[in-house]
């Protein structure tokens, strides 16, 4: 098991996921993976961000949330079919896009991960997660940043860090890669 990126992080529908594996000889191990979340505490309301704290897989983590508007991630969508990336699917996407970061609350520094659902080997660019409708490469391992959609997710992740850090929800969030040398 890979206990760098916890599994059940972003599986907001999981309290509890068991996993069993059976090597050659035939013994058995278990692993129980909980996902325990709660209302964040003592930090101030920041409009279209949702905010709680989960313990996952044994760790802390305080996880912002936000739903994408919808024009905007469909605009992504059809950047990244312009570049030739098979995401046509996600022109039919139903509900809310949305973009989560996950900051361990602990001390613990540790690579982040992307995930899409699930970890990813693709370090995160913070010392967290970053969770969104990414298209992951083949081999869901990794994906590119080259990628018109991922690269969209990527700035409503910078937008939350920097609604968090600001500790309000200005306009001014909005990224603009053409200010960012």
């Amino acid at each position: 098991f890979d206990l760098r990126a916890p599994i059940t992080l972003f599986l907001g529908r999981l309290a509890k996921l068991t996993i069993e594996r059976l090597d050659a000889s035939g013994t058995m191990t278990r692993r129980v993976l909980e996902r325990r979340p709660k209302l964040a505490k003592n930090l101030p309301a920041i409009a279209d961000l949702s905010l709680e704290e989960v313990e996952s897989d044994g760790r802390e983590f305080l996880v912002a949330s936000r739903k994408v508007n919808k024009e905007r991630f469909l605009g992504a969508v059809r950047r990244a079919i312009a570049q030739h990336h098979k995401v046509e699917k996600w022109l039919d996407w139903e509900g809310d896009p949305v973009v989560s970061i996950a900051i361990p609350l602990g001390g613990e520094v540790q690579e982040g991960r992307f995930y899409a659902f699930l970890p990813m080997e693709q370090p995160s660019p913070l010392n967290g997660a970053i969770d969104g409708p990414f298209f992951p490469n083949p081999d869901r391992r990794t994906l590119s940043l080259s990628n018109a959609l991922n690269d969209e997710l990527v700035d409503v992740a910078a937008e939350i860090s920097l609604a968090l850090l600001l500790g309000t929800d200005r306009k001014s969030t909005r990224l603009n890669s053409s200010h960012i040398t």
